[in-house]
């Protein structure tokens, strides 16, 4: 076997030059499985352990070394594999030889060159913080991953075997030893051998083969203190080298093989690597909250069984002096322009804490005030709200159209709750692209939120941590009209967000130990009981929302609008302070669950957080809607209609006490608006609502207008959901099902008494904001018109049903009171107050509002007539009659007709002079874009396709059907953009007379090159009938659209035929035939 070990060893040692790459390879190969299958104990194993091998055990290091340095220096053309086996192969003849004594000597060389193989892999360098900004190389032997696994690994198990706890390394009485006099020269020959050695072993000239024997037998170290120092001194600079190094290499199989190496060394040398302790600790701190899943698994993995299987006071120490370092650098790191070392720096503080488990936090941390006020100094500065943050944006959301927090069919409300989870990033930490950072921060004050209460049963000091926090922000309450800089605003924003974690933190629901930093193992983070929890909490966060919910805080203005204040700055800290005091109110419910509404906290918070919902600044009224959801889920109801409609009291009470001043309180008609339209609780308010609507209808008179007139457009957006909610009760109404006269019967009584005084309520809601509303069609303002339109038709579409399900609920109301006289004898049950004229509401109020409606009607702004003309259309079809035929006849099909010729005209009015001299130039002057006259156009297309499609409506159209029917036919056949509808508007028309319009198409149809086919064999084809046209002025639709009706385009042949054949299609040709 030695003369093999000789030969194998004078082959490894040939260069590139002298032997083949493959040869080379298998040399170390043969190497690698010579010793592999040594036995670790017998005659050979304690061979390799004397003396007598020491120096062909360090040459065979030496060699494998200068292997791997070698292939490494050949750059691109070096071999990784042969590098990576020559490593292996010397991790594997350390196993084997396995003895502390006979190691120790080679432990600083071999240690040093192992470090050269990982230095080797950098390109270049930049230290950023913890981690290392290191680019590796990516092409040769150097960039071989597997090479820098096996070096750390390497390195890891030489300081195991020779550096562990278990082994009594320091000789006693050698580090002071006690001489005499005569003795002192043959101890100071002694110290000169010795320095020698040392001297080469710093150079690392392990090559010993030819040694003699006498040199053999230094090869051995005594293990006093001083070898213990250095050796330890040296081994600490090594790993701060190369650690930081590895922390940063992109290959997750180096890291992982780092947290193997680092664990080791850990749990053998806590005692003889004290130094390194908290270095050490660091390195599997950052890897166990990294990002990739494998390593921080294992880095875990670790942690925890060193933090909660040992109990060794070494490592409690490191665990407290990383825990305090890190804490203490965290504003310093996290303020830098360097993002990834804050990143980093804040995700090892949260790891620290976690592994070092509530008590030892609360030790470290919480043990006096001092210590309770320097973490939330310290935590308040690594959260502040930078000034530049203010300047960078503002946003209002002005039109915004609120989403419903109502659910749609089939969807959860736990599901909602999980797309905006609570507690959120904080606004200025994402608008600067910093939400992992902000996640470990608030990972850290959840963390020491938990730890305030577990880490000491006997002293909690929760109490101190929010008596800190609440001081900033009632500062900032009493000082809010000095605070023109915004430093207060910005300062109170930082504490109410730690505020929030802390608590939130405390509840202990938010710890999941399956995914919180991969750990399983520990069971020190299990929550409190609920009982304990709320006795703790309940008194602090009574405090807290007073604090949070004063109106010097609540009510800080966010938008210009109503508001005295200018600077955009200032506007953006009071809705960024605002979002985080309203997110804070909705922490605090999940948090207390149910009991935040048994012990008061719900009806208190419930109104101010619904008002908020008609805030003008998205991100105010977007935090409201989260928070009532929050609420609402750890309340126990299903949705937040159920809350709102739980606490009606409350939410109705308020808002007519708003109402009633609404000088007092501008902004209650968007609240009642935010109400009815996110809550889903419009339908349950609507009984409630006749009061609260007498304020809002007295606004809406001429002396409201003119005292108060920024509340017009928001009062009528209030009318538009009241009546929305009561056309959608409406359907509800007509759809449900009356009890029959042979249900039961006391029952059967209060089931219809509910409906009746349900129509009641519809119906007069319904007509009052009609006919309050229907003047201002007349306004200049435009949004108001639309406004007004808009309630006039949801409000007619309410009426249309009530009455129409009104006869039948009547003799349902009849003969379940028959039939109740009869079982009981006397009747008990008073009939409801009835309004005669509940069953005829409809026409007597289109009646009143019609002349409002006309004048609406020849407006001069598109999008008022696009909308009128659709308004118009619903009426038609919802109220059609006699009636209704006599007012569209006399005062609408005029204008109609005019709108399809022209469009919208604007410009003033013209005088007679110029209409007969400049026609052309009047044309130019005062029409539309052609998109804007095509819009106007198809809107009173879509308005006669209505009204003719209505039987009742239809008459309407007698006296001036013929012109009617020459219009729609010429724009069917001349304009390409309105062929389609014009196609379907006389197609509705020949509802009404199928043989004018037939002909209208077919004057223009049998001379477009295409065989028209007569109606009946016996009857002629057209060509025979018509004479043929010489110009366009002669067809019949020109004629009948009179001599006013002027085409911008020619009369096309072939869509008069396209025309003609859909007609004949059509059901009314059909059956004609």
């Amino acid at each position: 076997m030695a003369t093999l070990l000789r030969k194998l060893v004078g082959a490894a040692m040939l260069t590139p030059d002298e032997a083949s790459e493959e040869f080379r390879h298998g040399v170390v190969k043969c190497l690698a499985s010579m010793f592999q299958h040594l036995p670790p104990q017998g005659d050979v194993a304690e061979r390799m352990r004397s003396e007598e091998m020491a120096a062909a055990i360090g040459h065979l290091f030496s060699v494998l070394l200068q292997i791997s340095h070698a292939e490494a220096a050949r750059a691109g053309v070096g071999s990784g594999s042969i590098r990576a086996d020559s490593l292996a192969t010397l991790r594997i003849v350390v196993t084997k030889v396995a003895s502390p004594d006979a190691l120790a000597f080679f432990l600083p060389g071999v240690a040093s060159g192992l470090g050269k193989v990982i230095k080797g892999a950098v390109v270049s360098n930049g230290r950023s913080g913890f981690v290392s900004a290191a680019q590796f190389y990516s092409v040769g032997a150097a960039a071989s991953s597997r090479s820098l696994s096996e070096a750390i690994l390497g390195i890891a198990e030489l300081l195991v075997l020779v550096l562990a706890d278990s082994r009594s390394l320091v000789t006693a009485d050698i580090a002071t030893p006690r001489i005499q006099d005569q003795e002192a020269l043959g101890a100071l020959q002694k110290l000169s051998k010795k320095a020698v050695h040392e001297t080469r072993r710093d150079e690392h000239q392990l090559e010993v083969a030819d040694t003699s024997m006498e040199d053999r037998k230094v090869m051995r170290v005594e293990c006093h203190e001083r070898w213990l120092a250095d050796t330890v001194s040296h081994i600490d600079k090594l790993l701060q080298d190369v650690l930081p190094l590895l922390c940063a290499h992109p290959v997750a199989a180096v890291r992982k093989a780092v947290v193997e190496a680092t664990g080791q060394i850990i749990g053998s040398c806590q005692k003889t690597l004290e130094v390194c302790m908290p270095l050490l600790l660091e390195t599997l701190l950052l890897f166990a909250c990294g990002d990739s899943s494998s390593v921080s698994a294992t880095a875990s993995h670790r942690l925890s069984f060193l933090a909660h299987s040992g109990s060794d006071s070494k490592l409690r120490s490191a665990f407290t002096a990383v825990l305090n370092r890190l804490l203490e650098d965290l504003p310093k790191v996290v303020i830098s322009a360097d993002e990834v070392s804050a990143l980093h720096h804040a995700r090892r503080l949260a790891a620290a804490m976690y592994y070092s488990g509530p008590r030892a936090v609360f030790t470290s941390l919480f043990q006096s005030p001092a210590c309770v006020s320097r973490f939330i100094t310290i935590m308040t500065q690594s959260l502040s709200l930078p000034s530049t943050f203010a300047s960078s944006g503002y946003i209002e959301s002005g039109g915004y159209k609120f989403r419903e927090i109502s659910l749609p069919h089939g969807a959860s409300l736990e599901a909602e709750v999980a797309n905006d989870q609570l507690p959120r990033t904080a606004p200025w930490f994402t608008q600067a692209g910093k939400v992992k950072l902000y996640d470990a921060l608030a990972s850290t004050l959840r963390l020491a939120g938990f730890s305030s209460l577990r880490g000491s049963v006997d002293k909690p000091s929760l109490a101190d941590l929010l008596l800190l926090l609440q001081s900033s922000i009632r500062d900032c309450a009493s000082e809010s009209g000095a605070d023109k800089g915004g430093q207060l605003r910005r300062s109170a924003a930082a504490a109410a967000c730690a505020l929030n974690e802390i608590i939130y933190g405390a509840s202990g629901t938010w710890l999941d130990r399956n995914n919180l930093f991969g750990s399983k193992e520990s069971n020190e983070w299990d929550p409190l009981p609920k009982a304990d929890f709320l006795s703790h909490v309940r008194d602090a966060i009574d405090d807290v929302l007073h604090d949070y919910m004063v109106s010097e805080l609540w009510d800080l203005p966010v938008d210009s609008q109503g508001s005295d204040e200018s600077d955009l700055a200032i506007l953006e800290d009071n809705a960024t302070l605002q979002q985080v005091l309203i997110e804070g109110v909705g922490i605090f419910g999940m948090t207390l669950g149910s009991s935040f509404e048994t012990s008061g906290y719900l009806g208190l918070v419930i109104y101010p957080l619904l008002e908020k919902l008609g805030c003008s600044r998205y991100s105010v009224a977007h935090a409201a809607s989260i928070s009532l959801r929050a609420i609402s889920h750890h309340s126990g109801y299903v949705s937040v209609q159920k809350l709102v409609v739980a606490n009606l009291d409350h939410v109705v009470d308020s808002l007519c006490r708003q109402l009633r001043h609404i000088s007092m309180y501008p902004h209650a008609p968007e609240f009642l608006t935010a109400i009815l339209q996110q809550t889903g609780a419009a339908a349950d308010l609507l009984p409630l609502l006749e009061e609260p609507m007498r304020g809002l209808l007295q606004e809406l008179e001429i002396p409201g207008r003119h005292h108060h007139p920024y509340l017009t457009v928001p009062i009528l957006k209030a009318l538009r959901e009241i009546t929305r909610a009561a056309r959608h009760e409406s359907f509800e109404l007509a759809s449900s099902d009356l009890p029959s006269s042979m249900d039961e019967g006391e029952q059967n009584i209060q089931t219809l008494l509910q409906h009746k005084r349900c129509h009641h309520s519809v119906l007069t809601v319904a007509s009052s904001c009609i006919v309050s509303s229907a003047p201002l069609l007349a306004s200049k303002n435009i949004p108001a018109r639309i406004l007004a339109l808009d309630i006039i038709e949801d409000g007619v579409a309410a009426l249309s049903k009530i009455e129409a399900a009104y006869k039948a609920s009547n003799l349902r109301w009849e003969e379940a009171m028959q039939a109740f006289e009869r079982s009981q004898g006397n009747l008990d049950y008073e009939t409801p107050d009835r309004d005669p004229n509940d069953g005829n509401k409809l026409l007597p109020t289109i009646h009143q509002i019609w002349p409002h409606v006309v004048c609406c009607l020849r407006s001069e702004h598109p999008a008022v007539l696009v909308r009128c003309l659709s308004a118009i259309a619903f009426v038609a079809r919802e109220c059609g009659g006699s009636f209704l035929a006599r007012r569209l006849q006399k005062d609408v099909l005029p204008l109609l007709l005019r709108l399809l010729q022209d469009g919208p005209v604007t410009g003033g009015r013209v005088g007679l002079d110029q209409l007969i001299a400049q026609p052309a130039t009047r044309a130019l002057a005062t029409r539309e874009s052609p998109g804007t006259v095509r819009k106007v156009q198809e809107a009173a297309l879509k308005c006669i396709k209505a009204i003719s499609g209505d039987k009742k409506s239809a008459p309407a159209l007698d006296a001036i059907f013929e012109t009617v029917a020459g219009a729609v036919v010429s724009l069917a056949c001349s304009q390409w953009e309105l062929k389609e509808l014009a196609a379907e508007t006389a197609s509705a028309l020949s509802s009404s007379d199928p043989d004018l319009v037939w002909i209208l198409a077919a004057d223009l149809a049998y001379e477009s090159g295409e065989a028209v086919a007569p109606a009946s064999p016996c009857l002629p084809s057209c060509s025979e009938i018509l004479p043929p046209l010489t110009s366009d002025t002669e067809a019949l639709c020109s004629q009948y659209a009179g001599r006013d009706f002027r085409l911008q385009h020619k009369l096309d042949r072939r869509c008069a035929y396209e025309l003609l054949c859909k007609l004949e299609s059509s059901t009314s040709f059909a059956k004609k035939q």
